[in-house]
């Protein structure tokens, strides 16, 4: 069953929500009800991927298929942390794959995924909420 897009928080709603795969390698951050993807610091260290190859733009993939195969530290495959169409994918990755590791969580971004599943799969996925000042802090400023 596939969601509407509708299912997917506003950003607004959500303050730019940002979560992380339930193994940490992964983050998500919600954009226009979409969800752009990457790897965090911690995941970009265990793989140290060299090259990459993606699945092409309007791939469907449930959650834990294969969106990508890389060579690194090891070899293998990068797996779907939520269900969802490939929307997009960062270009500049084919020619320089290392901003990956040198910049996952901003230029090493991968894919950007229209989410299925989403009211579904997000509880399996860790929110971070950002902090905000405490107002002790805001009025010393």
């Amino acid at each position: 069953m596939k969601a509407e897009k509708d299912d997917i928080p506003e950003e607004d709603e959500v303050s730019e929500a940002l979560y992380y795969s339930d193994d940490e390698y992964y983050w998500l951050k919600v954009e226009d009800k979409n969800l752009r993807m990457g790897f965090t610091p911690v995941g970009a260290e265990v793989h140290g991927v060299k090259t990459i190859t993606i699945k092409p733009i309007g791939t469907y993939l449930v959650k834990g298929a294969s969106f990508a195969g890389y060579v690194g530290a090891l070899a293998g495959g990068l797996f779907m942390p939520i269900s969802g169409t490939i929307i997009d994918l960062n270009r500049d990755l084919r020619s320089k794959p290392h901003l990956i590791n040198s910049d996952p969580e901003n230029s090493g971004w991968l894919i950007k995924i229209q989410p299925s599943q989403f009211e579904e799969e997000v509880e399996q996925l860790i929110k971070v909420t950002p902090e905000k000042p405490s107002e002790n802090e805001t009025e010393e400023e």
